[in-house]
């Protein structure tokens, strides 16, 4: 669906903004259900690809939840908050290097990773829309 397009525009643009203003103000119902019709306008688009989306999603908000714990503790260096910030770059980076350099790597003549990659048909993968700007 495209911002553009009449379903989105005389249909589910309509619903959302009227179940939004019929929700009380200053709650939290609302957040939540524009999250949830974020998710369906998304999946409407995307498909299947939102499960990396909300893995980037998850992973990115637990991370950062984690590093606001650690801070309110005023835990100082060692080699623990390292590896802890590691681990998190790797998890959130993880879907767009899969997604988006993984499937360039099948085009190369390189016996072992190529014969890897075309056995999960890496080339014919699809990008998952928006995954840079939900990584980033």
């Amino acid at each position: 669906m495209v911002f553009s397009s009449p379903t989105f525009l005389f249909l589910f643009l309509p619903i959302v903004l009227l179940v939004y203003h019929a929700l009380p103000q200053r709650s939290r119902a609302r957040n939540w259900w524009l999250l949830a019709a974020s998710i369906v306008f998304y999946f409407w688009g995307a498909g299947s690809a939102i499960i990396a989306i909300a893995f980037v999603s998850v992973s990115s908000f637990f991370g950062a939840y984690i590093a606001w714990i650690l801070a309110g503790r005023r835990q100082t260096g060692g080699s623990g908050r390292f590896i802890r910030l590691a681990v998190l770059l790797v998890a959130v980076l993880a879907p767009l290097i899969f997604f988006k350099y993984i499937p360039q790597l099948a085009s190369y003549d390189l016996p072992v990773i190529s014969g890897i990659l075309h056995s999960v048909s890496a080339a014919s993968w699809t990008l998952p829309l928006g995954i840079s700007f939900f990584t980033f």
